[in-house]
């Protein structure tokens, strides 16, 4: 049999599966198996009283422990999806940001089922594979000559079957959510404690006083006991950076004076990769990009107890209300006085409620754009922004602020 596609979803769904099929196919005859590492479906069904019995087959597997994120290879599925990540990652694309959101969607991922065809039955498994793909909100991995296909190279689709990216780095699609089943966060939502279910009830009354489309399926936060903050000297060398190519971005300084700069006072450590090459070659789109990064310098000065308000989710910031005297930078300005007068930050229950507000809020935000609906109080790209900032303030996967990934 010939692969006509293979689907990938965050949910242990065989059942669902079959049960699309029944209702799509009510005349197909479905024959399970059970396989080593998982389970066949062969789907059939007879083309008049003399004709052929024509088939497809689904072949379905899950990992081993399901969950939101690939900590460790465990299992052949996780395994496969480690080198999807790799693969994704390597293709040169100028929409990094569906490229990203894409690593993040495949991390997510706990089913894998490759649909697998003979004879003629195209028309019937197009149906099917648009069904599943909606209702499981699936990611295909296509090969160049399949029915289904949107390119001449191997390629991704979204759940309504559009070109997410190929080997090519050509994307026809403008957004993809990245959603994580309450059932799969952290491996058990039952033990939430008192302190998280109170800070997610709060803050959902916040958001539809706000009139703010809320997801009551979204999973808690980790309470204050289960995270290590990031300590106020990281905090605090995290800002510089951020100060760093800030201007740069604002057209302050070049790339050149700001690695300088850095490099003077013995501060260019605390430069991300990410920086450095944006430091290295600011173009105008990269500019672009890192001028939203004033965002994460706010939350960041806010954390450290700077600024007293982080304010309303629709105002864009004006880093000129901070001080110049409470500012890391400046032509005179050793960096270093900044980095080490930054003993104390907020209360961590502060951060963890402002963390999950913008974490919701975020969820509101890809809400709205898949349904292409506006949202008057949210300020989108504001709102991913702080929420990419209180992530890496809270260690969230651990992750440096380069790869700082947004679930929602």
């Amino acid at each position: 049999m010939e692969n006509y596609c293979t689907l990938y979803a965050h949910k242990s769904c065989y059942e669902e599966i079959k049960e699309i099929v029944k209702q799509t196919l009510p005349k197909a005859r479905i024959t399970d198996t059970n396989t080593e590492g998982g389970k066949t479906m062969l789907v059939s069904r007879k083309k008049g009283i003399f004709g052929s019995r024509q088939f497809f087959q689904i072949s379905y597997r899950e990992r081993e422990k399901l969950s939101y994120t690939i900590d460790s290879v465990t299992d052949a599925l996780t395994r496969n999806l480690t080198g999807m990540i790799g693969y994704v990652d390597a293709i040169q694309t100028s929409n990094q940001e569906i490229q990203q959101l894409l690593i993040e969607k495949i991390r997510t991922i706990n089913a894998e089922f490759p649909i697998l065809h003979k004879g003629d039955m195209d028309d019937e498994i197009a149906l099917v594979t648009e069904k599943i793909s909606e209702a499981l909100d699936t990611i295909a991995f296509v090969s160049p000559g399949s029915p289904i296909g949107k390119s001449a190279s191997q390629h991704f689709l979204n759940n309504n079957l559009e070109l997410l990216l190929d080997a090519d780095g050509v994307s026809k699609v403008s957004s993809l959510s990245v959603e994580i089943d309450a059932a799969y966060f952290d491996g058990n939502q039952q033990d939430i404690t008192d302190e998280q279910k109170e800070r997610k009830q709060a803050n959902e009354k916040i958001l539809e006083r706000l009139e703010i489309k809320t997801n009551q399926h979204l999973p808690c936060l980790p309470s204050e006991k289960e995270i290590l903050f990031r300590t106020p000297k990281e905090i605090a060398e995290r800002v510089v950076g951020l100060a760093l190519t800030n201007i740069v971005a604002f057209n302050g300084i070049s790339g050149e004076q700001a690695i300088a700069y850095a490099k003077k006072h013995g501060v260019y450590y605390v430069l991300t990769p990410n920086e450095i090459d944006f430091l290295t070659n600011p173009t105008e789109e990269k500019k672009h990009r890192e001028s939203w990064k004033c965002e994460g310098i706010w939350v960041l000065m806010w954390a450290l107890n700077i600024i007293s308000d982080l304010g309303a989710m629709d105002q864009l910031v004006n880093l000129d209300e901070i001080s110049e005297e409470a500012y890391p930078i400046g032509a005179e300005k050793d960096p270093n006085i900044f980095i080490n007068r930054c003993l104390v930050f907020r209360d961590k229950n502060q951060i963890l409620d402002m963390a999950d507000l913008y974490y919701r809020a975020d969820w509101a935000c890809v809400d709205a754009r898949i349904g292409e609906n506006e949202i008057k109080s949210l300020n989108p790209g504001l709102v991913y922004e702080r929420h990419y900032a209180f992530n890496w303030l809270i260690r969230y996967r651990d992750q440096e602020w380069d790869d700082v990934s947004c679930d929602t």
